[in-house]
Formats: C-alpha cells, structure tokens, sequence
C-alpha cells in the first residue's frame, strides 16, 4: 500500500462479499484483473481500490491524491446499498460522507498528501 492511500475494510452485513453487487463501484472503478487468482478488483492497486478475496471481506483503499467528491459519494452509496460498515483500526463506522472525510482527516496518508515536505519532518520526532 502506498502511503497516500487509507486503507479501510468494509464489513458485511447480512450479506456475504460473494453476494454484494458491484455495479456502483464498478461505474467509477473497473474491474481490473487482480495478481491473486481467487480474488477481484476494481480500480488500479496504487490508486483507489477494492479488493475482494474469496471468504473474506472487501478491502477499500482511497487514493488521497486524486479521490474526488463524486468517487467518494459514490463509493458511500456502494456501501450503503449493500448494507456494509467502514472498519478502521478496530472500530465500525455507518458508511456517509461524514465518516468518510473524518477518517480521511485523521489519517496518515491526509497528512502526507496536504504537506509531504512536514510529513516527514515529523517522522524525525
């Protein structure tokens, strides 16, 4: 993973990973033909992606240096409509809009692509 990107998991419902419709995230990120044999994904895995291996749940990856309001509104609804919660660093979230910028705000990969010049400044303590 890259470091402009924030990984967070989305945690199914009812629903298995193998049942969700993917028409919505597919719309803004294609599918692509994954390196893992057993798996599927849409977008490109240095910019913003999903992944889906076979019996697990999907991993979202956002690319902090491109994702735009319209992906991100997009992607909220993909998760809404297929019943999911946002899982970052053990805690579930209601997929909005809200939660999305939150997390994106207090992650590592924000800080990086607003001031990469004091990112690593503040890695020396």
């Amino acid at each position: 993973m890259a470091i402009w990107q924030l990984a967070i998991g989305l945690k199914c419902g009812k629903k298995k990973a193998g049942s969700l419709d993917f028409r919505r995230f597919a719309e803004l990120f294609p599918e692509e033909k994954s390196w893992c044999s057993g798996a599927r994904q849409f977008g490109s895995l240095d910019s913003t992606c999903l992944e889906v291996f076979a019996g697990e749940e999907p991993s979202l990856r956002l690319d902090l240096r491109s994702l735009t309001r319209e992906q991100l509104n997009g992607i909220v609804a993909f998760a809404t409509e297929n019943g999911l919660k946002l899982k970052h660093k053990g805690k579930l979230y209601e997929p909005s809009y809200e939660s999305f910028t939150t997390l994106i705000k207090a992650s590592d990969a924000y800080r990086f692509v607003s001031d990469p010049e004091k990112f690593f400044e503040g890695l020396n303590g």
